[in-house]
């Protein structure tokens, strides 16, 4: 079959291009080339204005095409990359001809007075704060009630770096933190990224502003300029968390109670067992603090004076080791199964320091770093240390106690938890290098301005300063705390005082015996819940644990628990 032939059989296969289709395509090639348009002659379409293009639709002849033609890009035309930059210059130069900057004054309604307002440009920065949590209910902006972020948002609000179209939801600025504390958990350090009015008018120092407004339970440390898609929460990638308790916690049970009664038998025991065990006169080794008694003089006031000794602090080191690494915490949060995705959690470092007298009373101090936290983990992971601790229970319970089966772990009292600080690392680690970015091409001649270099996030800058807040604001709140209420003392007479199986697990062996094992889904633990019964003597809800979360809330899904920590 010779050539030509063959080319009318080809043509013969391929349908006709239908005329409106045609038009379609002719238009499109002319509108995104303009350098071929500009030549063009104007020819009336339709409605008899100039198009550039012929109203005429194609023949079908016209339409037909070898294989692939319509494919092919005409070559004449423009690529979509050579488009693509066109129109970004021309972005380009529409910005610098507009100077961007504050905008205009709008226009006020008829009738509206007051002077129009320039509109002063938002920025997003981290805002590194401290408070004390007593009487607050948590971290999170949540009216109507009395929140950390609240009382924050309402000092910016006053001093300008909030406009008034923004006052009335957080959420407009973007507002988001690194820690979510719960409600009487206190923090040195924590960051909360929003976008603010970076240079009020009529404010020359915005951080001085700030604390001006601010009660002197919460402190702006500083604010750090950041880039416009830092979140805190996101950026975060560790925490530092620190848990203060008295040492008398580590004191054996007082013969005669409950846990006395249940740690000598060494295994479950019927109710009835143990109350009858624990009215038996005392036999065998007596701790030394319960070998003498007196009558006048109440236990509390004597706990005080007691000094820990070497052998029960080396028991918790070892106890508290037993949580680096990464484990399956799901026993030391509330709401949460072993299969869960999230339950697994990195501990970095833990550390439990010497023994500080302050007063008449010992402290201890346990520093917990990781990577991130759940509701109640940290108060859980202390409680399980001091309870192994004065049972002489080996570490390797904690070991045991991520696996499948599930246990009751009580929280430790929220009053001796402290966030100490929120990392920055790979965010800091990253702004080294666009700031070193920017020294090379300043390095090249190029006009770098100074506002596009970013700060670290650091609060070593502010440690004096820090340091000194935790003393007179946290430390000392919390010790005076302590002294009225007996917060600690009463947390750890409820465990003692409890009957029932939730506690069988507390034995030599290290070992979770099946009636410590937990089937249902929420049970009333109040029994030996320190808060209900400091409510209860107080006569109503006491400053420090007012508005908790709840673990039976929490077990039900009536608490957002996605952020909460510590």
């Amino acid at each position: 079959m010779d050539s030509k032939n063959l080319l009318k059989r080809e043509r013969d296969v391929q349908p006709a291009e239908e005329p409106a289709a045609k038009k379609m395509r002719t238009d499109f090639d002319l509108q995104s080339t303009p350098s071929i348009q500009e030549h063009l002659p104007a020819t009336p379409g339709p409605s008899g204005d100039a198009t550039g293009t012929s109203a005429e639709p194609s023949s079908p002849t016209q339409g037909r095409s070898r294989k692939g033609d319509a494919h092919k890009p005409s070559s004449t035309s423009k690529t979509k990359a050579q488009r693509v930059k066109a129109q970004q210059l021309s972005f380009a130069a529409k910005r610098k001809k507009d100077k961007w900057g504050p905008r205009e004054p709008r226009e006020r309604p008829e009738g509206e007075e007051g002077e129009s307002k320039t509109r002063l440009p938002k920025k997003k920065v981290a805002l590194l704060i401290g408070f004390c949590g007593t009487g607050c209910h948590g971290m999170q902006y949540n009216p109507p009630h009395r929140t950390i972020e609240g009382i924050l948002f309402e000092a910016l609000i006053k001093t300008g770096c909030v406009s008034a179209d923004n006052a009335d939801d957080p959420t407009k600025v973007s507002i988001a933190r690194a820690a979510r504390t719960d409600t009487g958990v206190h923090a040195a350090g924590n960051v909360v990224s929003m976008k603010i009015i970076r240079e009020p008018e009529g404010v020359t120092d915005v951080v001085a502003a700030v604390n001006s407004h601010l009660p002197p339970q919460v402190r702006l440390w500083g604010m750090v300029r950041t880039q416009n898609n830092f979140i805190a929460r996101q950026s975060c990638d560790s925490r530092v968390y620190e848990y203060l308790f008295p040492s008398y916690m580590l004191i054996p049970p007082k013969p005669g109670s409950k846990m006395a009664a249940q740690i000598a038998s060494d295994k479950p025991i019927s109710d009835e067992a143990l109350a009858a065990l624990a009215e038996q006169p005392r036999t065998g080794s007596v701790h030394p603090f319960w070998a003498v008694e007196d009558p006048s003089e109440p236990d509390l006031e004597r706990k005080r004076r007691w000094r820990v000794g070497e052998e029960p602090l080396k028991r918790l080191r070892e106890l508290v080791n037993a949580f680096e690494g990464t484990h399956n915490f799901y026993n030391y949060t509330v709401g949460k199964e072993f299969k869960g995705k999230d339950v697994k959690r990195y501990m970095m470092s833990l550390e439990v320091r010497d023994p500080q007298v302050v007063g008449d009373t010992e402290w201890i101090s346990v520093k917990f770093h990781g990577q991130s936290f759940m509701l109640h983990q940290i108060r859980k992971m202390i409680s399980m240390a001091i309870l192994c601790c004065r049972a002489s229970c080996p570490a390797s319970l904690i070991l045991e106690s991520y696996g499948p089966t599930r246990i009751r772990i009580p929280k430790a009292p929220a009053l001796g938890l402290l966030l100490e600080e929120p990392q920055f690392g790979a965010y800091n680690g990253h702004m080294v290098q666009v700031n070193r970015g920017l020294d090379e091409a300043r390095a090249k001649g190029r006009a770098v301005p100074d506002q596009d270099y970013r700060e670290p996030i650091d609060f070593g800058l502010y440690r004096k300063e820090i340091e000194a807040f935790k003393l007179e604001m946290i430390y000392e709140k919390l010790r005076e705390r302590e002294k009225e209420t007996g917060t600690f003392d009463v947390w750890i007479k409820g465990v003692d005082d409890y009957v029932g199986y939730d506690f069988a697990f507390l034995n030599s062996r290290g070992i979770i015996p099946p009636e410590a094992v937990v089937t249902g889904a929420v049970v009333d633990r109040a029994q030996y819940d320190a808060e209900p019964k400091l409510r209860r003597a107080a006569g109503g809800a006491g400053p420090a644990d007012e508005g908790e979360e709840s673990d039976e809330d929490a077990e039900l899904g009536l608490v957002n628990s996605e952020e909460l920590e510590g």
